[in-house]
């Protein structure tokens, strides 16, 4: 037995059995229904090698479980879920700013419903669409024509790409919650040594001899150089999750000469202090949780038609006894 692991039985799992298991309102493919889960619209997904929910509004990935894995991301108890008020955990989508840049925080993206476009229901994935638009509303706080468009391809792994269209500038990113056993079991590696540290005044650090971190204390980083492939080892789950990610300006819809660009990698965690001012969090919940958030926050986009932007993740899991 490993005694350096922390054993940590409030896990967020509670949450992810209350949505699997909704009534469902409405069949909308094989593996596919419609639910609902306090004021909102839940896309409960139940297939043979996965499950998943993901909520209407804000195009947001609330859950993915493939089989014999604990919940892969985390998922605040206190969550309201009510019409436009975000969501604490899962995959929010902060578009088209990140952080306090404007009002609401991390943009409108993730507090507006969005259009389901299109499933693709198979035995061995499922695909789904979300698009988003103006409206009267956004065009209130952000006076810009735009389509956003959010393909999840769901399986044994999490496939994600989100697509902006339109004339203006924006930062983004997808701010990953992943469920962990306790802080203290966790290591993230490959994130590289230069970042910028909100804790710290916003300076700028190189430490080119470590690229790893953790979640023990209160962070905020934004890693600006990292590899494009980010690890997860935890020992007290003995799993290991893989985050891949990228993203594309092309320069229309048919452009085939890109350079794939690496995104920045926000790493995040309130701590305790942080987390007890935070009402829909839970005083302990920072201790099961860590943000690996794939970002383009370091310089903003600039899109002129008919450009379109793309920014790719995909999330894996590896369970085995050797992540210690």
């Amino acid at each position: 037995m490993n005694n350096n692991i922390v054993s940590n039985e409030k896990v967020s799992t509670n949450i992810h059995q209350t949505l699997f298991n909704l009534p469902t309102r409405e069949k909308v493919s094989e593996h596919v229904a419609i639910s609902e889960f306090g004021e909102l619209d839940i896309l409960v997904i139940k297939h043979p090698k996965f499950k998943a929910a993901i909520a209407k509004q804000g195009s947001h990935l609330i859950s993915w479980q493939p089989n014999e894995t604990e919940p892969v991301f985390w998922v605040s108890e206190r969550s309201p879920f009510k019409l436009g008020k975000a969501i604490r955990g899962g995959i929010p989508v902060c578009w088209p700013w990140f952080g306090p840049l404007g009002s609401p925080s991390h943009g409108f993206a993730r507090n507006t419903i969005w259009n389901l476009e299109n499933i693709d229901d198979t035995n061995e994935y499922v695909e789904l669409t979300l698009t988003l638009c103006e409206t009267a509303e956004t065009l209130k706080i952000w006076p810009h024509n735009f389509l956003l468009s959010m393909t999840f391809r769901l399986s044994d792994e999490c496939n994600i790409s989100m697509t902006s269209k339109g004339e203006f500038s924006f930062t983004t990113a997808l701010h990953s919650y992943f469920n962990l056993s306790d802080i203290h079991n966790v290591r993230v590696k490959n994130v590289g040594g230069n970042y910028i540290d909100a804790l710290r005044e916003k300076q700028s650090f190189d430490d080119n001899e470590n690229s790893e971190t953790h979640f023990k204390t209160h962070i905020d980083r934004i890693f600006t150089n990292p590899s494009d492939t980010i690890s997860l080892h935890d020992c007290g789950f003995k799993r290991k999750i893989t985050l891949s990610n990228n993203h594309v300006t092309y320069q229309n819809a048919c452009d085939k000469l890109f350079t794939k660009q690496p995104c920045n990698i926000v790493i995040w965690n309130p701590g305790a202090e942080l987390s007890l001012t935070m009402d829909d969090m839970g005083d302990d919940g920072y201790l099961t949780m860590g943000c690996v958030e794939s970002a383009v926050i370091k310089n903003h986009i600039t899109l002129k038609h008919p450009n379109q932007h793309e920014l790719f993740m995909k999330i894996s899991c590896e369970s085995n006894n050797s992540h210690k």
